[in-house]
């Protein structure tokens, strides 16, 4: 976790379907068009787990249970902590219209293949994974 108390501190889920595709929101405003794993900032007195559970159910509409920690990393942005979770309740469903057009599971090396389309927090993330920081086994 981060020393500095000023630095923002983000935390998001990562659910996986059958097929091991990542889900992801596709953000598409006049400023940018681009991928990114579904991530909140963590308001003061939530847990990362908890900002995790609220950015699926704010994003998508779903309700997840955090299987584990997948890890964490500092990028430009701030402090980013992934978990692994399960949907287990409801079915994705786009609420921010402004600021996302769709959403789908998308393979890692599709992200990979894709990674100029992806928002910084998703590069992150896959920069974790090369470095073998985070280990996802889909």
């Amino acid at each position: 976790m981060p020393q500095d108390c000023n630095i923002k501190k983000f935390s998001g889920c990562i659910v996986c379907d059958d097929a091991g595709g990542v889900l992801v929101l596709h953000c598409k405003t006049p400023e940018c068009s681009q991928w990114e794993i579904p991530e909140v900032e963590v308001a003061p007195g939530e847990t990362a787990e908890q900002a995790a559970a609220r950015a699926m159910q704010e994003n998508l509409s779903i309700g997840v249970r955090i299987v584990d920690l997948l890890g964490s990393r500092n990028s430009s942005e701030g402090h980013h902590t992934w978990f692994l979770a399960e949907a287990t309740a409801g079915e994705p469903v786009l609420f921010e219209h402004r600021q996302y057009d769709k959403f789908g599971f998308l393979s890692l090396i599709t992200l990979t293949r894709r990674y100029d389309e992806l928002a910084a927090n998703t590069k992150t993330f896959l920069e974790a994974m090369a470095y073998g920081e985070i280990k996802l086994d889909i």
